[in-house]
């Protein structure tokens, strides 16, 4: 029974140094790892950039769910490096230094930094044999559980370039940032006592909707996006969003299904509506069945995987900032054949599953092969 807002999330106790337990039965961990550099690459550097990424996915298995996580936050970290490139100056000091100054404290705050991380997880095995059924919290079978977690990670890691697993601190301080941005944003540290429920600790208070369809969380703005149609698949699609020039994370959940069921169970769903439209005759349920058709055909002849997943992008800032770049991302998105949903009614539930650890219980997942997740 739900009795406070932080009883949504499950966040619970570490496991080990890596792991962490849920309050109904899950363990997760953080991969942090370098993410893949696709501005300057041509299409042939980026199809071998992507080929690893599609290894990672196919190789995850059934009982595991996959979270691919960017942030970008403001950073003038290129600043302070120029500036401290000052002391190389030979001659002129008097009239470099000042004109060096004047430009790193123009642009500074113009910087941007992204940031990457993956958080995997998984489920011991409930009576329904399904690793998705969450029951509760069990520290003797969530320790197998997390076993087999970090055995899946040391297999698939290899597939992410720096990949390596994060300590539970980091992955709080990686929680914190996505929810409670107040204090990331001053630095703060994620202070957190184990002793405790974690998710009491890192929930700061209960969201607000504001009058314009935002969240505010601990007086901080969010607005939340959830592709509900993706544009046009290429790969590297997102690079004019991830140029913007504004505070944003990502949240991108992959959950395996099973392939060869979820075909025969839209072969058996065409041939059902096919009959029903040789009585009713609707153009819009033939194009239906042909779309179904020509998916489950293309999956099998390229023997590719089928993963439900999610898609959800949070803008942070000040109002102006998040209406300004919510419309830019809706006409892009748009233009590029996709449509998003952003209303306020969904705000608080796409606020909530899209952060670190949060992604399973997102009640919007669309199943698609491997290329179009992976991309």
């Amino acid at each position: 029974m739900v009795t406070a807002y932080s009883d949504r999330y499950t966040w619970y106790t570490p496991l080990n140094e890596r792991v962490m337990a849920h309050s109904d039965g899950f363990v997760s961990l953080m991969i942090s790892w370098d993410g893949l550099d696709c501005e300057m690459a041509d299409k042939s550097q980026l199809q071998g950039l992507y080929d690893s990424l599609y290894m990672f996915i196919d190789n995850l298995g059934q009982d595991f769910c996959a979270e691919f996580h960017w942030w970008r936050e403001r950073d003038d970290l290129m600043a302070k490096r120029y500036l401290a490139n000052n002391k190389k100056i030979i001659r002129g000091h008097n009239i470099a230094i000042p004109i060096r100054e004047a430009m790193a404290g123009h642009l500074g705050p113009c910087g941007f930094s992204n940031s990457v991380a993956v958080v995997l997880m998984t489920h011991y095995k409930s009576v329904t044999n399904n690793p998705f059924v969450g029951n509760k919290f069990n520290a003797k079978k969530q320790k197998k559980a997390a076993q087999n977690l970090l055995e899946k990670t040391n297999k698939v890691i290899r597939f992410l370039k720096g990949g390596k697993i994060a300590t539970i601190a980091d992955y709080c301080k990686r929680i914190q940032q996505s929810i409670n941005r107040k204090p990331f944003l001053k630095g703060h540290k994620s202070n957190t006592d184990y002793r405790f429920d974690l998710s009491e600790q890192l929930v700061p208070d209960v969201p607000e909707l504001t009058d314009s369809g935002c969240i505010r969380m601990n007086g901080e703005l969010t607005r939340s996006i959830c592709l509900f149609m993706y544009p046009d698949a290429f790969a590297g699609w997102f690079l004019p969003i991830a140029s913007i020039p504004m505070e944003m994370h990502v949240s991108f959940v992959i959950k395996p299904a099973h392939t060869r069921k979820a075909v025969d169970d839209a072969a058996d769903e065409s041939e059902t509506e096919d009959a029903t439209q040789a009585k009713k005759g609707t153009k819009y349920t033939k194009k239906a069945i042909g779309d179904r058709e020509e998916f489950t055909n293309y999956v099998t002849e390229y023997n590719l995987n089928i993963f439900k997943n999610c898609f959800i992008i949070h803008l942070h800032g000040s109002q102006e900032e998040i209406t300004e770049y919510h419309d830019l991302i809706d006409n892009f998105i748009n233009n590029s054949g996709g449509e998003i949903r952003s209303s306020a009614n969904v705000q608080g539930h796409f606020f909530r599953v899209a952060q670190p650890g949060m992604g399973l219980y997102s009640n919007r997942f669309r199943p698609d092969e491997t290329w179009q997740v992976g991309i």
